[in-house]
C-alpha cells in the first residue's frame, strides 16, 4: 500500500479505527511486528517507514532530515483517511508521531510516545 507521496512502503492491516505506527528506524521493524498483528484485531494498522530506514530512502532532495519535515511527510497519509486516527512511536518515530500531533491536533484521536528522544520534547 501506497499512500505517501514519496512511495515509501506502507504496511496496512485491519479495517476498523486507525493506527498509524512510526518505529525508530533501524533495528525496530522486527520489533514492531508483534505490535501491528496485535492491534489489528480492533484497528486497521499502518505502519509507513521513516525515510532513511529499512527499505526507504532518505528525502532524495538532498536537504537534511528534520523532525517536522517527517512528520510533514506522514501528513499526507493521515489526510487520506477519513475520521481520526491514533499515533503510536517509538523513539524517534515518537518524536516524529509528537510532531505529527501537535501540527494536526484535529485529525488525531490518541497519542502514545513510547522511548521518546530526548530532542523531540525540546
Amino acid at each position: 500500500m501506497n499512500l505517501l507521496p514519496s512511495r515509501r512502503p506502507v504496511k496496512a492491516e485491519g479495517e476498523r479505527p486507525t493506527v498509524i505506527c512510526l518505529d525508530s528506524g533501524l533495528g525496530t521493524t522486527l520489533q514492531r511486528q508483534s505490535l501491528p498483528e496485535r492491534l489489528r484485531f480492533r484497528n486497521r494498522v499502518l505502519a509507513p517507514e521513516l525515510r532513511g530506514y529499512a527499505a526507504s530512502r532518505a528525502s532524495g532532495t538532498g536537504e537534511p532530515l528534520s523532525l517536522d519535515a517527517e512528520a510533514a511527510s506522514i501528513a499526507p497519509l493521515v489526510d487520506a483517511i477519513s475520521g481520526k486516527v491514533y499515533l503510536v512511536g517509538h523513539g524517534y518515530g515518537a518524536a516524529v508521531a509528537l510532531r505529527l500531533a501537535l501540527a494536526h491536533r484535529e485529525r488525531i484521536a490518541g497519542l502514545v510516545l513510547y522511548e521518546p528522544t530526548l530532542f523531540s520534547l525540546l
